[in-house]
C-alpha cells in the first residue's frame, strides 16, 4: 500500500512547472532533498544533464534525468519503481515526466522524446510495457495524452 501511495504522489507531481527553469536549480533542489533526508550526500552522474535542440529553434534545450542522481541515505529517492523524473527545459517551459527509461529519436525535422513509463500510465500494470512520444511545437510539448493527464503547478 505504501508503494502505491508513493506512485500516486509521484505521478501527481508530474506536469508543467514554472518555478525551476535551469538545470542548476533542478540539481540544487535535488541536492537539498537528499540533504534533508538524514543528511544524505548527493551525487549526479555525467549523464544527468543533456543539451539538445528539442523544438527546432536552433537553441540548446535541457534534459535533466533524476535517474542519474543518487543520495547516500536513500536508494529510491530519485528512482522509485515508477521511474525517475525527467525534466525538459525548453525556452520558458519546464515539463516533467516520470520515465523508467528514455531516448531521443530524430524523425525528419522533429526530435521526439520517447519515454518508457510505468504500465499504469497506459491503463495496465507496472510490469507491462508502456511508451509515450513527445514532440515540441510553438505551443510547447505535445503528445497524444490529453491535458487531463498532465498536472500543472
Amino acid at each position: 500500500m505504501y508503494r502505491a501511495w508513493i506512485l500516486v504522489l509521484l505521478v501527481a507531481s508530474v506536469g508543467q512547472l514554472q518555478a525551476q527553469t535551469t538545470e542548476t536549480e533542478v540539481i540544487e533542489a535535488a541536492r537539498q532533498s537528499c540533504a534533508d533526508l538524514d543528511s544524505g550526500e548527493f551525487s549526479a552522474s555525467d549523464d544527468a544533464v543533456k543539451y539538445v535542440d528539442l523544438n527546432g529553434d536552433g537553441e540548446q534545450d535541457i534534459l535533466v534525468d533524476e535517474g542519474q542522481f543518487a543520495c547516500s541515505t536513500s536508494t529510491s529517492l530519485f528512482s522509485p519503481t515508477g521511474g525517475a523524473q525527467l525534466h525538459a527545459i525548453v525556452g520558458d517551459d519546464h515539463d516533467v515526466w516520470m520515465a523508467q527509461a528514455w531516448r531521443l529519436v530524430d524523425w525528419g525535422e522533429d526530435t521526439i522524446l520517447l519515454l518508457a513509463e510505468h504500465g499504469s500510465r497506459c491503463g495496465g500494470y507496472g510490469y507491462q510495457h508502456c511508451y509515450e512520444a513527445i514532440v515540441w511545437s510553438d505551443d510547447g510539448a505535445m503528445t497524444v495524452r490529453g491535458a487531463e493527464d498532465t498536472i500543472e503547478e
